[in-house]
């Protein structure tokens, strides 16, 4: 973890929002704010968990967009959003629209361009923020990076992303022209498609995500793709993304939009 933070640590003080202060190993007492309010334009409210130096003063922001529970915030490889807290940042801790506690509906990528930009502001806008805000995350909170920067948010200083890429039909679902199967199926089964499953409120399509869960090896066998029963294709709400994967076969306008 170390490691990461340095190389993390290294670009934000590059781009101006680590100060020579804090390089000096200063240290800040923190308190956690659980469930912060981020109306985005369309009236969608996106909920973060902000851990902040107690004292007065501006801080500079650290913030991760991500679809994987703002309660892990990817701590296995970043450490602690308080580590960084302790080291007068403020970190904020979001999750995506239509995840966990977010409302709104998920879909990989769709909105994470305009959520991620009225994101950026909105945390620049926190009380004690020094107006900086700097972006980290790996996979694919490193495309919620990407794709907020392709906005050009004002107060979006820098974006450490890592693990990810900014090509999503060649290299994330398809490799050179053929679907990359194991990915695709996995990636909703093994838990992207569980809240939106919860949220229905009906437990036979819990249940078939389960299903496919523990027999993964069979689900990859299964054909046709159109079909799959794992991922309930009768029920769009719960993983309507995978299917429109496969009808998208070439690099048309619906892989161009992001």
């Amino acid at each position: 973890m170390l490691k990461i933070a340095k190389t993390l640590f290294g670009v934000l003080f590059l781009a101006g929002i680590w100060t020579a202060a804090a390089a000096a190993e200063q240290t800040c007492e923190v308190r956690k704010e659980t469930n912060l309010p981020a109306t985005m334009r369309d009236g969608t409210v996106l909920y973060a968990d902000v851990y902040r130096p107690a004292g007065d003063g501006t801080y500079p922001i650290l913030l991760m967009r991500l679809p994987y529970n703002k309660a892990g915030a990817q701590a296995y490889v970043y450490g602690p959003p308080s580590w960084y807290a302790q080291r007068c940042f403020i970190v904020v801790i979001q999750d995506v629209r239509g995840q966990f506690r977010s409302q709104g509906a998920f879909y990989p990528l769709r909105d994470e361009m305009n959520d991620g930009y009225d994101s950026v502001e909105w945390a620049a806008a926190l009380p004690g923020s020094s107006g900086k805000v700097g972006m980290f995350g790996f996979s694919y909170v490193g495309a919620t990076q990407w794709l907020a920067a392709i906005q050009a948010p004002p107060h979006l200083t820098a974006i450490v992303p890592a693990h990810t890429s900014s090509d999503y039909y060649d290299g994330w679902f398809y490799e050179g022209g053929a679907f990359s199967l194991a990915f695709a199926e996995s990636w909703p089964l093994t838990g992207l498609a569980n809240n939106a499953a919860w949220r229905l409120g009906d437990q036979s399509v819990i249940d078939e995500l389960n299903r496919g869960r523990e027999q993964l090896s069979a689900a990859y066998k299964f054909l046709p793709l159109k079909r799959l029963p794992w991922l309930v294709p009768d029920k769009p709400d719960v993983a309507g993304y995978f299917f429109d994967w496969l009808k998208h076969e070439t690099r048309d306008e619906y892989w161009k939009q992001n």
